[in-house]
């Protein structure tokens, strides 16, 4: 049995904007499938980010939540199908929604590989130059092959010129897509990594090599991107790391030992105790014949008061009872938080100045929105113009606490005269939190 361990790290580098996107998590039906899924949005558009967190997003809830109807579905045809929802999803946004002129024609979209880890078996699905390597015994091979200009024209991926950023397929420009499909074989050592172009680009593949070769699983994300930077920060770059190893099924095997000993030992304690109270212990008073006062409370510690008149005693020692229901966690948040927003300016110098309500700012090139409290976790934020029919953008983001910087592209641009909706969805809770400001000038 294979165990892995993953990591994802992504850095703006010299950009305005970081238009990179990516996911990586287990199935809820099977704990032994894990998705993932690096997506950069394509920089010619304005909503080249949003792209790639739109698609991002739809995948990540195709492999994480698995409905029924998938049970049946390969994971080459579930990926498939999740491609070609984002697809729809941003073609139509693109083309028949209220986008500023210049997008309207399909120009928005994104590049990704997208795939499913088995125990045995890896199933890849890309569209555009996003790449998948596999490292295998200090050898790194590439899984995918770019839908570029260069690589259709028969050059090296590395040639440079005005066209070698040019794709000639990628998710959204178009009404369909059709990405290619593979599926690879693995084993325990392998390290497959997921990157985008600002990665690939920049480190030559020997290095990569290198670099996966002397770094932990848990940092090498992080360690491809910072070497990526340091030879050339002119782009965004994401990488995504999963590591595969055997299990050590004798460290599973102790760990159950270990539990059985405790049990026995428990409940031989437990057979001890209750023969000492059968047959009586010396020196000590009699028990209550009465009904006793305290009972157990619901977090397991026993309350209560003694009779009328009677001094408090120590209340007994509840019950083992084996194979007993472990209690329930509670939520760590019972209410929506509360909202504020605020001007980059404010932000920066008090968050006292930020409003909890309406609030009013000449034209802004971000804004800032914060939450309390600042634990609470951020799961999807959703923006939109009041008063607009258009379904509202939505975006995966960034891991902060307490608040987020949401620029003018996240609004499709910030217009005077023109009152704005943010929603803020949290980890745990069914309502959103709303936020409204208005551009004043």
């Amino acid at each position: 049995m294979l165990k892995r361990s993953s990591s994802a790290y992504s850095a703006i580098g010299n950009r305005d904007e970081n238009q990179d996107a990516y996911w990586c998590g287990e199935s809820i039906s099977s704990r032994e499938e894990l998705g993932f899924v690096v997506a950069d949005g394509m920089g010619g558009g304005r909503d080249g980010r949003w792209a790639a967190q739109t698609a991002t997003r739809i995948i990540a809830d195709a492999l994480h939540t698995q409905p029924a109807s998938a049970a049946t579905q390969s994971a080459a045809e579930r990926l498939r199908l999740a491609i070609a929802r984002a697809n729809a999803d941003i073609h139509a946004h693109a083309t028949h929604t209220g986008q500023p002129d210049e997008l309207k024609g399909g120009q928005v979209g994104c590049a990704l590989a997208a795939g499913v880890l088995n125990q045995n078996t890896l199933t890849i699905a890309h569209v555009g130059d996003v790449r998948v390597y596999l490292w295998r015994r200090g050898r790194l091979q590439a899984l995918t092959r770019d839908h570029s200009w260069t690589v259709a024209a028969g050059e090296e991926a590395d040639w440079g010129g005005a066209m070698r950023h040019v794709l000639l397929r990628a998710v959204g420009p178009e009404p369909q897509v059709e990405p290619d499909v593979c599926e690879h074989p693995i084993e325990p050592g392998d390290v497959v990594v997921a990157c985008t172009d600002g990665v690939w680009s920049a480190l030559p593949a020997a290095q990569m090599e290198w670099l996966i070769a002397r770094t932990p699983p848990k940092s090498l994300a992080r360690r491809l991107v910072e070497a990526a930077h340091e030879r050339d920060a002119g782009d965004n770059a994401t990488a995504l790391v999963i590591a595969l190893r055997k299990e050590d099924l004798s460290t599973r095997y102790l760990g159950v030992a270990a539990v059985v000993v405790a049990l026995l030992i428990a409940l031989i304690v437990l057979i001890g105790a209750r023969a000492n109270n059968l047959l009586g212990s010396p020196g000590l008073p009699p028990a209550h014949s009465g009904a006793s006062q305290f009972a157990p409370s619901s977090d397991g510690f026993v309350q209560g008061s003694a009779p009328d008149g009677a001094a408090a005693t120590t209340p007994p020692a509840p019950e083992l009872r084996l194979n007993a229901p472990l209690p329930q966690p509670t939520a760590t948040l019972a209410v929506v938080p509360v909202a504020t927003v605020c001007s980059e300016k404010d932000f920066n110098y008090s968050q006292e100045r930020c409003a909890y309500a309406m609030s009013e700012f000449t034209r802004q090139q971000a804004i800032y929105v914060s939450w309390d409290p600042p634990s609470a976790q951020l799961r999807l934020v959703e923006t939109m113009r009041r008063g607009y029919t258009a379904r509202p953008r939505t975006m995966l983001p960034e891991q902060t606490r307490g608040y987020i910087r949401l620029d003018a592209s996240a609004f499709g641009g910030l217009r005077p005269n023109t009152s704005y909706i943010v929603r803020l969805h949290f980890v745990g809770l069914a309502s959103p939190a709303e936020i409204r400001f208005k551009v004043v000038r």
